[in-house]
């Protein structure tokens, strides 16, 4: 199985396990905030791979190149995951208590920021 595969599988696991959040936790807040922050950190993990894997296809750059860009894409898209995920915390705080919204938001926009400077960084190269 090549890597575009495998990244396409863990994909479709990753939206799996978002469709079945409210199920997991419908009367406990934190369990369907870490299944969603989960789905999206094994969504962004699968298309990781699918990219990285294009990428030493259409390059044809050394292994070492590769694998560099690569972590660095994932490092990206971790941030970006996590970014999600405290946007999804911040929506359902902001029913609860403002304070832990605001925190959660900042922290939020933070790492959506600092996923957006991994994929400058990818992309300049």
């Amino acid at each position: 199985m090549d890597s575009k595969t495998e990244g396409g599988i863990t994909a479709v696991i990753g939206i799996i396990v978002l469709l079945l959040s409210p199920v997991w936790g419908p009367d406990h807040i934190g369990g369907i905030q870490l299944s969603v922050v989960g789905g999206v950190i094994i969504i962004a993990v699968g298309l990781l791979r699918i990219i990285a894997s294009m990428v030493e296809e259409e390059t044809g750059k050394p292994e070492a190149e590769v694998v560099r860009r690569a972590k660095v894409m994932y490092r990206g898209a971790l941030f970006f995951a996590m970014g999600a995920g405290f946007l999804v915390m911040y929506l359902v705080y902001s029913q609860i208590d403002p304070m832990k919204a605001a925190l959660t938001g900042i922290l939020g926009a933070v790492s959506l920021l600092v996923g957006a400077g991994h994929a400058a960084i990818v992309y300049r190269e």
